[in-house]
């Protein structure tokens, strides 16, 4: 306890009075002294000053973390006199911190209100210009972006959305194409159901905030895409990461990952009906009432997407070879399909079921996963997939962005 905030300032810590209930007189064992605690907390609020150097002696940085709400619950103790009435001499504090994220929103909006301007001033193409089409159609594979996750834990917002944006450019640099597809693979925000919750006080954005900016990285995406072919499409599915609760079932598509893609499909079906002389050319698959996975054709390929966290316990190959053999027995709509795209374990791999299917796994964004390395797995590579995609087969991948050595190896 402290007699004034500055005695706070030189206390490492600040112990509860034992026995404490607020506006309650509190006896002590021996009958002869007590406390009392007042219900409501003294009128005074600490200033800026004071809400810094509260944070810098609770041991945290005041560039990173604050007092939530700019409020502190401020108590007074007092001792009970020889007359049986309070005598308040004493003080206590109690602080809730939470991370600062202004600044980083503030760049989010500015990279929203951006998108949103540029958006409707696309340039004419200029056919006579064209380049001529080398791949006909290219998908981006854009799985476990985690946005939201915290630098400490692997992730790190302003690192993911750098990653995000460059991945993409370099993915769409060998262009024009006659079609892009961009699949959504789940897990696009860290979210706060997975492990129960216990990631919640690490995540460097709220819910809304990570969900505002992969909106707008998706958009940018989009556009980007639209540029350099005639048409995009856009497919999602629901991640673990991106379920609304789990106090209670819900229906597979009631996810934040399908609900990203869904505000932005309103974003360009808006911009369609006012502007339509520049019409935005997206089509948009989502999965059936309680489906975990999207089937669709691209190019000559019939296409599923799944996320993979519900492969059950066969691991990342077994899991999907045994997932996508009961599909295939069960006559589901993705028997039908000739590659498999999954996500949810973080190690990009593929291989063939058969000599008509293949299976790929995405990489994820983050630069690792700090939940996943204590439980003995290696470190993999991040960033996001393209695959050029032929008849009833990919034909070409590759991982963007492409680190510096390599770019500085090849010319890029």
């Amino acid at each position: 306890m402290a007699t004034s905030f500055d005695h706070l300032l030189e206390l490492n810590d600040t112990v509860t009075p034992k026995g404490y209930h607020p506006g309650r007189f509190v006896e002590s064992k021996d009958g002869a002294t007590g406390s009392w605690c007042p219900d409501k907390p003294l009128p005074k609020q600490p200033s800026d000053d004071d809400i810094r150097r509260a944070v810098e002696v609770s041991g945290f940085d005041p560039d990173e973390w604050t007092i939530a709400n700019d409020r502190m619950s401020i108590s007074t103790c007092a001792a009970i006199g020889a007359d049986g009435t309070p005598d308040p001499t004493l003080r206590w504090y109690k602080i809730n911190l939470v991370r600062k994220t202004k600044d980083f929103i503030e760049e989010a909006d500015e990279l929203l209100l951006e998108l949103i301007k540029n958006r409707s001033g696309k340039k004419k193409k200029d056919k006579s210009k064209q380049k001529k089409v080398k791949v006909p159609y290219r998908l981006l594979f854009i799985t476990d972006q985690h946005l939201g996750k915290s630098e400490r834990d692997g992730g790190g917002s302003k690192i993911l959305t750098q990653r995000w944006i460059d991945g993409v450019e370099e993915a769409l640099s060998d262009g024009p194409f006659k079609e892009v597809h961009i699949a959504m693979g789940g897990d696009t925000i860290e979210g706060y159901v997975s492990q129960n919750g216990k990631n919640i006080a690490t995540t460097d954005m709220t819910l809304q905030e990570s969900m505002r900016l992969a909106q707008g990285l998706l958009l940018d995406t989009i556009m980007k895409a639209h540029a350099v072919c005639e048409k995009v499409s856009v497919s999602v599915v629901p991640g673990n990461h991106g379920e609304t609760t789990r106090v209670q079932g819900r229906p597979m598509r009631d996810s934040y990952d399908i609900m990203i893609v869904a505000n932005v499909q309103d974003t360009i079906d808006f911009h369609n009906k006012n502007n339509p002389d520049d019409h935005i050319n997206v089509e948009f698959y989502y999965p059936k009432e309680n489906r975990v996975d999207v089937s669709f054709t691209f190019g000559k390929s019939n296409i599923t997407l799944v996320h993979g966290h519900t492969f059950g316990s066969g691991g990342q190959e077994k899991g999907a070879y045994d997932w996508w053999t009961k599909q295939i027995v069960g006559g589901q709509p993705s028997s039908a399909s000739h590659i498999l795209l999954a996500g949810h374990f973080h190690n990009w791999r593929t291989f063939n079921m058969s000599t008509d299917r293949q299976v790929v796994f995405g990489a994820a964004l983050e630069t690792y996963s700090a939940w996943f390395e204590h439980k003995g797995n290696p470190r993999t590579q991040s960033g996001i997939m393209k695959l050029d995609i032929g008849y009833q087969r990919f034909y070409g991948i590759g991982l963007c962005p492409s680190p510096p050595e390599e770019k500085e190896l090849l010319g890029l």
